[in-house]
């Protein structure tokens, strides 16, 4: 998504599967992310966080609901990064 903030977004009933790496929400804020199947990424699952050291890009304020996390690695399968704020 680039440097900067993405909001607003309505993620929703889509199948995202078999990569190296799950949906990456770079500085998504205010948006839903529901009734996704996110499965086997055989580096990490799906990730909310900031791209720069700068707190106002981080993630935040976004619902997360209704989702199926599978995942077959020892890495996440969800991770909200430490310097995000407000994942609910």
């Amino acid at each position: 998504m680039g440097a900067g903030v993405s909001e607003f977004n309505l993620i929703e009933a889509n199948y995202f599967h078999d990569g190296s790496i799950g949906p990456n929400l770079t500085s998504v804020r205010n948006s839903v992310f529901r009734n996704n199947i996110i499965g086997f990424y055989s580096r990490h699952g799906t990730s909310f966080w900031q791209e720069t050291d700068n707190p106002k890009l981080g993630s935040a304020n976004n619902l997360i609901e209704h989702n199926l996390f599978m995942g077959e690695s020892s890495s996440h399968v969800l991770q909200p990064e430490s310097v995000t704020s407000a994942a609910t």
